[in-house]
């Protein structure tokens, strides 16, 4: 079990959002890994300084995404 941070998702918020996590492959291993950890580590928001680095990366790599997406 990892550190609770105030960003954690809660087991109902978990629940909600794991519809939306695709199943293992099969045929291969197992997953080892929990997957509302996963989802904790994505979600997780640093604070001070290095938030507000981490928005204008998280914002640049967007911005890239998009521009670089094919016209639909």
């Amino acid at each position: 079990m990892s550190k609770a941070y105030p960003s954690n998702l809660t087991r109902a918020q978990y629940e909600f959002l794991s519809d939306m996590i695709p199943e293992a492959k099969r045929g291969g291993r197992k997953r080892e890994v929990d997957m509302w950890e996963v989802l904790n580590a994505t979600f997780y928001v640093p604070v001070g300084v290095q938030a507000d680095c981490y928005a204008a990366l998280f914002l640049n790599a967007l911005r890239k995404m998009i521009l670089s997406s094919p016209a639909l």
